[in-house]
């Protein structure tokens, strides 16, 4: 997967959602008042990946997170737990 467009969200819920973006485009054009008006896409790849931000954050609950992660991964592995692209497209004003 080529990610030369991605952003990487290190905490909170984007975090947990998409970890790092398959591609990611943001355009923008300033209005006369100031204001800007964005569009936004965002692409990603839902799969699963234990990583350093669920081990920083459940550090007390590892065990119970380390069978939980193997058990998802081997899931993945045999087809149970599915992978798929997500899109996701919004517009706004940002005053």
């Amino acid at each position: 997967m080529d990610n030369v467009s991605s952003i990487e969200f290190s905490s909170g819920d984007l975090a947990k959602a998409f970890h790092g973006t398959y591609n990611t485009h943001i355009s923008g054009q300033k209005n006369d008042s100031g204001s800007w008006d964005v569009e936004v896409n965002v692409i990603d790849y839902y799969d699963f990946k234990w990583g350093t931000t669920y081990q920083d954050e459940y550090q007390n609950n590892l065990s119970i997170l380390n069978l939980g992660a193997k058990s998802v991964t081997v899931s993945q592995s045999q087809g149970v737990v599915s992978n798929y692209f997500i899109d996701v497209s919004f517009s706004d004003t940002i005053k």
